[in-house]
């Protein structure tokens, strides 16, 4: 027997929706916070283009150079998501003033390690008992419309939360996402009826790694 397109249309939405309501991604639970007393310094968001600098490595295909704008308004979302979940931090424009204080010091050990060093400086600085350090790598806008992309957004962020005192990264968020269609990720057609089935920004992409990263290291 065969479908009409008016039948198979109406076939292939409903499997849509409901692959959307079965394969919604689980909510993360939140981990612990970061106990009494503790404070909280927060990093502006930096595009690291030397090894010294990056706390994970990144192929040169696999990073890009953003626009200072980019940066400054990502900075803004994550201070504002932030707030509006009441946490207290010392903020970015403080953590600045003892970024351009700290200098870099040549040290052995690996390019991770020294970059690792560098922040528990900037940290000791401000003082603080923990620095949330955001990292954009690679960030590209989506070419086209909501409805037509010829090009998708993506986007790669790390997230990092170091404990000064101890000198480690304690917990740490990873985002590496090109959007992609329905027809290309079915698997993950929750996320994409939760766009409302759009092409998004780069910016509702880095948005998203915000809002998963605060949750993910407990903030």
């Amino acid at each position: 027997m065969r479908f009409s397109m008016r039948r198979l249309t109406i076939l292939l939405a409903v499997l849509a929706l409901t692959l959307a309501v079965g394969c919604q991604r689980k909510p993360q639970a939140p981990k612990q916070g970061l106990g009494p007393g503790a404070e909280l310094a927060v990093a502006g968001f930096s595009n690291p283009r030397h090894e010294w600098e990056m706390l994970a490595s990144c192929p040169l295909d696999e990073c890009n150079i953003v626009e200072p704008a980019v940066l400054q308004d990502l900075t803004r979302a994550l201070t504002t998501k932030l707030q509006q979940r009441e946490r207290n931090f010392i903020p970015p424009s403080v953590v600045r003033q003892c970024q351009e204080l700290v200098r870099f010091e040549e040290t052995a050990g690996s390019p991770q390690s020294r970059a690792l060093q560098y922040w528990l400086e900037v940290g000791s600085c401000v003082p603080a008992s923990y620095i949330m350090v955001p990292q954009l790598m690679f960030y590209r806008e989506r070419e086209g419309g909501e409805w037509g992309a010829k090009e998708p957004a993506s986007v790669k962020a790390y997230f990092y939360l170091i404990d000064v005192q101890r000198g480690t990264i304690v917990r740490r968020s990873h985002f590496d996402e090109t959007q992609k269609s329905l027809s290309e990720n079915v698997l993950d057609a929750g996320t994409f009826f939760e766009r409302g089935g759009k092409w998004v920004s780069a910016k509702q992409l880095a948005t998203d790694a915000i809002h998963r990263a605060v949750v993910e290291l407990g903030l």
